[in-house]
């Protein structure tokens, strides 16, 4: 089971001082205790995930322990270029996203942002037949942290 966690959420899901944590626990404790792992790759989420340095080493750890998988940044940054293309012109900003969902076969988002979220499920963007995630963005969501989301990840790193 694995869930892209937007960097806008990292704080929320892994700082438990953080404000809004008590609606991201289960995501935290589904990745560090349960079956749950961190999917992410790509150049511009690098990028994002550098600008919240506080977490660059907790990613580090969950890699080491296999709760965190990379996927290969090539083909996340060639999705990528082509979903800038089709979203041109859009207030679309999470292409990356996108990418990662594609290149992977990952099905569950964890954000804090409601404003990506037509854009995340918007079927256009995706291959034909590819399922579109799930989001999750409250405790009411917990039920999406389940065996449902199991997937072979593809062209993990």
């Amino acid at each position: 089971m694995c869930i892209v966690i937007d960097t806008n959420a990292l704080a929320h899901v892994f700082n438990q001082n953080c404000k809004g944590h008590q609606d991201f626990e289960p995501v935290r404790k589904w990745v560090i205790e349960g079956e749950g792992r961190v999917v992410y790759g790509g150049t511009k989420y690098k990028e994002e995930l550098l600008k919240a340095y506080r977490f660059l080493r907790l990613f580090r750890r969950l890699k080491d322990a296999r709760r965190a998988c990379e996927i290969k940044e090539d083909m996340v940054n060639a999705e990528y270029l082509r979903l800038e293309q089709a979203t041109k012109g859009t207030g679309c900003n999470d292409q990356h996203i996108i990418a990662i969902f594609v290149v992977s076969g990952c099905r569950l988002f964890c954000s804090c942002d409601s404003r990506s979220d037509k854009y995340i499920r918007d079927k256009s963007l995706y291959p034909k037949g590819h399922p579109r995630p799930s989001i999750y963005r409250s405790h009411d969501h917990k039920h999406l942290l389940s065996r449902k989301y199991i997937v072979r990840l593809r062209n993990v790193a």
